[in-house]
């Protein structure tokens, strides 16, 4: 194809919005490269670099080949090349039209590399490399210098493009950096002169005044825009800037002058525009400058403010245009004043205020009780139980009634429900090509919707993660918050999913609840949600049923009564993450779905993930579905994650083999075992990735719970071999590793045959080992300010100090209970003495509780400091009379 106006202009009109069309077209890469190369023709007329600006901002939407072939013919290259060449008399709409095809650009590549920014996001196809690569070179200095001095462009519309650039591109820690320290050349030459002018002691220096970095101070700037598009795109790039970076957040929480507010008092203050799109925009930046900032700088107003605005979004009432299925969806009424300057709230906006409040709240158990108490919770069931469900197979009413309570059918009559204490009642489930009924239909729902089913499932579980109350509110039948009233009808669902249909070509072995007057109405939607088309509903689904799952209670009753447990094992583990059946037809660009319908068939490991998180809560030793499951095929597909190449799955793998081993039999152990192979278990033992160590380890401490245990391990490994492993993750530098190399040496020494410690003392690498690991953690319980170095972030408990937090600190405890073990016998007392154990002994005396040290003992651990003093003088005792 011809690159000209006519043929650029039936270029544009084909594309738009038809994804065919694109992969058609980069498909000839001829025309694209000729494509790129009129964007800097020279002489070449504006209209046409305009039109082929548009063709190319539309191509990077929506199809991975096209972007792809973008990609590979440099156009991010040559974009830039023309931004930073224009000359003062080129028209506006020219240069705004490049502002906008490089912003669609930037946006693609960055979802492409990720991380998303709304929800779990598509998997894309575009080849790691190239879009990688094309990431980096938007944030080089030299690109930074052609494109942050435009967000001072006289022109509205390229100032807009660029704010959007940065508000959608930038995910990643160096890239905030980056921007945020970026300076123009004329500033940086005043920086250089400052540093090297010499300096009396007491001068301080300066960084610029009060507001950061230049972008920042810009970006500030314009939010006080009277332009709405503006504002918002100023308010995206300042979230995006301040998202866990506390310099930027620090910066945008104080005030510049004594007179005049903080910038982020005037952000909160746009929480109130009369644009819903700007209130996001702006509760959004406020939620990531709230979080970054450190705790004792988090303003509990600030925090209301957002949280107070989100909610009234949720809770705002559905329009036609919401399409939602169902003419009796909405049965409140929420007045105007309410709601504000509000409007009418989209949608879009209704899924996006649905994320903000999880990015205020995410892992953070204050704010999520907080958001509890508000109300946020019950708003969110309510709308998420509005939303429909698809239709229930008439077998499944057959099935139900069958089973319902006094039928005289099941085994047991107690109702499931939140009430429920029994186990649940187990039936013979029908013949497989009966359990899946002809007239199901497939489930299909619009892209928007299943986008905002996600947002809801996502910041349910995040406001669930925490408090036993809170998950136990969710399984109530009529849920809702008493001081809150909810303007959505929250009635049990009238359709209940079938088990039998949704999970798997095997029948459940678990009865749901069948009792619609007392099914808890998120269940329904749960169960649903796992069997959905969008891997980003079955991934918050599962979230969901992690969190909830964390109730002992609510485990043995709701989520084996409704055949959530089931669900997940069957549709997001043993089937890999798969999810509904064909494609949505009329599934628009960028659906959370895959596009082509190969995630149906594969798999989505993030899925897969999610469903070896709520695996390894219902393989505990107290839940009811833990022989269920083994009955299923567990072994063999946790052996079959092992063998895949991400480390995360293989964690979380060995994880739920850790807990299925947990006070678990000596023929289960060895089964497991087996099955997984003792060789790998030790191969692991030196995995390059820490958390895979830290498990194995953890395998082997559950695998040792008594003496028949340990003489399984002694048979099948080699003891020097094992010793070794042990001392050398006693010496690591994570203090994960450490915690349980030393509960599993505490349990290897708990063996009471005198061989077995006689080699362990024997061994040239335990006794120096064990001596500095009790050293370390000594001294890192008596120091405060320690901490650990896992990359699992510290729970926040009130008045509690850091170090009872810290695994080294919690490693003393299984150290001196291996120490008193060793010292038992007479020869053992004096390798021990020899070993120089004493003095680090008393060590342990003088800083716990009574001792030196005053008590170091956090709120909670006193009793646990206690104990673990008094066993070191015992130790101290056994070794001065040369063993007990």
């Amino acid at each position: 194809m011809t690159v000209n106006l006519v043929n650029l202009r039936s270029a544009k009109n084909a594309v738009i919005g038809n994804p065919s069309a694109k992969v058609q077209l980069a498909r000839d890469p001829k025309f694209v490269a000729n494509l790129v190369d009129c964007l800097n023709y020279p002489g070449e007329r504006a209209e046409v670099r305009i039109e082929a600006a548009h063709v190319v901002a539309s191509l990077s939407y929506g199809s991975d080949d096209a972007l792809l072939a973008l990609l590979r013919a440099h156009a991010h290259h040559a974009l830039l090349y023309a931004l930073a060449n224009f000359a003062k008399n080129d028209l506006p709409p020219l240069r705004a039209a490049f502002a906008r095809a490089l912003r669609a650009l930037a946006a693609s590549v960055a979802d492409a590399v990720g991380p998303s920014q709304w929800g779990l996001g598509p998997t894309s196809t575009v080849a790691e490399h190239h879009a990688q690569d094309a990431l980096e070179f938007l944030f080089l200095p030299e690109s930074l210098d052609t494109l942050l001095p435009l967000l001072s462009d006289t022109t509205a519309q390229v100032t807009t493009s660029i704010a959007q650039l940065l508000a959608s591109s930038i995910r990643m820690r160096h890239h905030r950096f980056c921007v945020s320290e970026w300076l123009p050349q004329a500033e940086r030459t005043k920086t250089k002169e400052k540093d090297v002018r010499p300096r009396r002691g007491w001068e301080k220096i300066l960084v610029g005044p009060g507001l950061g970095g230049w972008t920042v101070r810009q970006l500030v700037e314009l939010v006080g825009s009277k332009d709405l598009k503006l504002q918002e795109a100023a308010l995206g790039a300042l979230a995006a800037l301040a998202k866990d970076t506390t310099n930027v957040a620090s910066a945008l929480a104080r005030p510049s002058t004594d007179r005049e507010p903080s910038p982020l008092t005037s952000i909160l203050n746009l929480a109130k525009s009369r644009s819903p799109d700007v209130q996001i925009a702006a509760c959004l930046c406020a939620a990531h400058v709230l979080r970054a900032l450190p705790r004792h700088q988090q303003d509990e107003s600030s925090t209301r403010i957002v949280m107070n605005t989100v909610n009234r979004m949720i809770a705002s009432p559905l329009s036609p245009a919401d399409d939602l299925g169902t003419p009796h969806a909405f049965t409140g009424a929420t007045s105007s004043s309410t709601l504000g300057n509000l409007g009418q709230v989209t949608l879009s906006q209704r899924t996006r205020a649905c994320f903000v409040l999880y990015h205020l709240v995410a892992d953070d158990a204050s704010l999520c009780q907080a958001a509890f108490d508000r109300g946020c919770l019950a708003q969110l069931v309510g709308l998420v139980t509005v939303l429909p469900l698809p239709p229930t197979p008439p077998s499944l009413i057959a099935e139900a009634e069958s089973l319902a309570p006094g039928s005289g059918t099941g085994q047991g009559g107690g109702t499931a429900g939140a009430g429920a204490t029994g186990r649940s009642r187990v039936y013979v489930p029908p013949p497989e090509d009966e359990a899946k009924s002809e007239e199901e239909e497939e489930w299909c729902e619009p892209e928007g919707r299943a986008l905002l089913r996600e947002a809801v499932l996502t910041t349910i579980a995040a406001i669930s993660l925490f408090d036993n109350d809170v998950r136990r509110s969710l399984t109530e039948p009529t849920f809702h918050h008493p001081s809150y009233h909810s303007p959505y009808s929250i009635t049990p669902s009238a359709s209940i999913p079938n088990p039998n249909t949704l999970f798997s070509s095997s029948p459940s072995p678990v009865q749901p609840s069948t009792s619609t007057s007392s099914t808890p109405p998120l269940l329904p939607v749960l169960l649903a949600g796992l069997a959905h088309p969008s891997p980003g509903v079955r991934y918050a689904a599962c979230q969901c049923v992690r969190a909830m799952s964390r109730a002992v209670a609510v485990l043995k009753t709701n989520i084996v009564d409704s055949g959530l447990g089931v669900g997940v094992w069957r549709r997001c583990v043993k089937n890999g993450g798969m999810g509904g059946k064909g494609r949505c037809a009329g599934a628009g660009e960028g659906t959370s779905g895959s596009a082509d319908g190969k995630d149906a068939g594969e798999g989505d490991k993030r899925v897969l993930g999610a469903g070896l998180a709520v695996v390894c809560n219902l393989v505990n030793d107290f839940s009811p579905l833990r022989s269920v499951l083994l009955d299923d095929g567990l072994v063999e597909r946790l052996v079959e994650i092992l063998g895949y190449d991400e480390p995360g799955l293989r964690v979380s793998a060995l994880w739920a083999i850790k807990n299925l081993l947990y006070r678990s039999s000596l023929e289960l152990k060895r089964r497991v075992m087996r099955e997984v192979g003792w060789g790998r278990i030790l191969g692991f033992l030196e995995d390059a990735d820490v958390g895979i160590r830290e498990q194995a380890l953890n395998v082997l401490r559950n695998v040792t719970e008594s003496e028949r245990d340990i003489e399984l391990v002694y048979v099948e490994v080699a003891e020097d071999v094992l010793l070794d492993r042990v001392a050398d993750a006693l010496k690591s530098s994570n203090d994960d590793i450490v915690l349980q190399a030393a509960y599993l040496l505490a349990n290897l020494a708990n063996d009471t045959e005198a061989p077995h410690q006689a080699r362990i003392l024997a061994h040239p690498k335990i006794l120096p080992a064990l001596h500095d690991a009790l050293i370390a953690s000594t001294i890192t319980a008596s120091s405060p300010s320690s901490s650990s170095s896992s990359s699992a972030p510290t729970p926040h408990v009130p008045h509690a100090h850091t170090h009872m937090y810290t695994p080294r600190a919690q490693a003393r405890s299984p150290l001196v209970s291996c120490v008193a073990q060793l010292a038992m016998t007479s020869a053992g007392a004096a390798q021990v003495r020899a070993a120089g154990f004493e003095s680090a002994l008393r060590h342990v005396c003088e800083w716990g509780g009574g001792g030196l040290g005053g008590g170091r003992g956090a709120a909670g651990g006193w009793d646990d400091d206690r104990r673990v003093v008094e066993k070191a003088r015992g130790v101290l005792r056994s070794i001065e009379r040369g063993g007990s």
